[in-house]
């Protein structure tokens, strides 16, 4: 199983970066990690009382349920974000307001409204919903993973759809706070996950 994900990494990175990166020994590592990472995502993503289905034909890691459209999502945010650090650094843009500031009425676009009902503002109550402490008998937690990576998967997508039609950064800081905090949601979930 893990050399079938192991290919599809390896061919889904052709398809995005061209040549055979597999063979190249700076990518190996990376692409090791990154099989590693999809099936714990899978195996994260499905309920404890379901089964988990190893069939070949059925996952691929080129659809947008999969980790690694997660993580692909994951990363275009820290690089954004990056990006964001080192333009203000520069002088390029200004801080990032505290959220209690942000003038919500600025944002137009759909997707915008997408990502802030969606993603920003149920997040929290998400992450409080995947971990039931009270009434536990015993020392297990029953914990919900499988929310948490559904709830990645949406980000991801809404995100992506997003990220295609506008260049982040060079809309205003009010408007670029949604995807601030999109970035947070993602990144914080995808340490949970």
């Amino acid at each position: 199983y893990y050399r079938l994900r192991h290919a599809q990494v390896c061919e889904a990175s052709a398809l995005k970066h061209g040549g055979d990166l597999a063979q190249d020994p700076a990518w190996t590592e990376t692409f090791d990690i990154l099989s590693v990472a999809t099936i714990k995502f899978e195996m994260l993503s499905t309920a404890p009382q379901s089964q988990l289905l190893l069939a070949h034909s059925t996952i691929s890691t080129k659809g947008t349920k999969s980790g690694t459209f997660v993580m692909y999502n994951c990363a275009r945010l820290a690089t954004l974000f990056e990006g964001y650090k080192h333009g203000t650094e520069q002088g390029l843009y200004p801080t990032f307001p505290l959220v209690s500031s942000l003038d919500f009425s600025l944002l137009h676009d759909e997707g915008e409204w997408l990502l802030l009902f969606n993603s920003v503002l149920p997040f929290l109550d998400l992450l409080s919903q995947t971990v039931s402490l009270a009434g536990t008998p015993g020392l297990h937690i029953p914990v919900r993973t499988e929310m948490v990576c559904k709830f990645l998967v949406q980000l991801s997508m809404d995100f992506s759809s997003y990220y295609n039609r506008v260049h982040i950064l060079g809309v205003s800081i009010q408007q670029g706070g949604s995807a601030g905090n999109v970035g947070k949601a993602e990144h914080t979930g995808n340490e949970d996950a």
